[in-house]
């Protein structure tokens, strides 16, 4: 399973830098992945057109966020975040394409980070499901278990049974040791 992730554009980016509009681009990175994708360096705008496109591996769909933080690019000192959306995948509907403006949360104490436009398709099999992998593994998971169950049902079979056959010969043996115990004291 993959992301198929499109930064297309940006609005209203707040002015960072003292001369100029800030020079803003985009770092995108799946919550399970150490890998930061990103995009090209638009210069002095308030209105950044990307349109670029990133494929992420997703290890868990239920567990997996999408972080996109917006910065602006600084060439004598670091670079300063301005904002960032998160997207958690269970938002997003197998291979189907969800295109909309994420109002950024500022990363500093700002009115508005702006608003970027992004375009999501969670990458599935063909039957909407997860890679075949993961399917094989929870069929591998689910054997386990049914196996263990099984075994376990057994298990208290087979105690439950040989507690019945040791109360058999326990009370078998209690009875003959009685009835001995009669016959000797008959004869007496």
């Amino acid at each position: 399973m993959s992301l198929k992730v499109k930064i297309i554009e940006g609005v209203d980016i707040p002015k960072m830098d003292v001369v100029g509009h800030s020079d803003p681009f985009c770092m995108v990175q799946m919550s399970s992945s150490p890998n930061i994708f990103r995009t090209k360096v638009i210069n002095n705008t308030a209105k950044p057109v990307w349109n670029e496109e990133f494929t992420l591996p997703v290890a868990n769909r239920d567990t997996d966020v999408l972080h996109i933080l917006l910065k602006d690019h600084d060439e004598v000192s670091s670079d300063d975040a301005i904002g960032r959306i998160q997207i958690p995948l269970t938002s997003l509907k197998a291979n189907d394409t969800v295109e909309q403006w994420y109002k950024l949360e500022p990363a500093l104490k700002k009115d508005s980070a702006g608003s970027i436009r992004v375009a999501c398709t969670l990458i599935c099999d063909k039957d909407g499901k997860k890679d075949k992998k993961d399917k094989k593994d929870k069929d591998e998971k689910k054997d386990k278990k049914d196996k263990k169950d099984k075994d376990e049902k057994k298990d208290k079979k087979d105690k439950k049974d040989k507690d019945e056959k040791k109360d058999k010969k326990d009370k078998k043996d209690k009875k003959d040791k009685d009835e001995k115990k009669d016959k000797k004291d008959k004869k007496k």
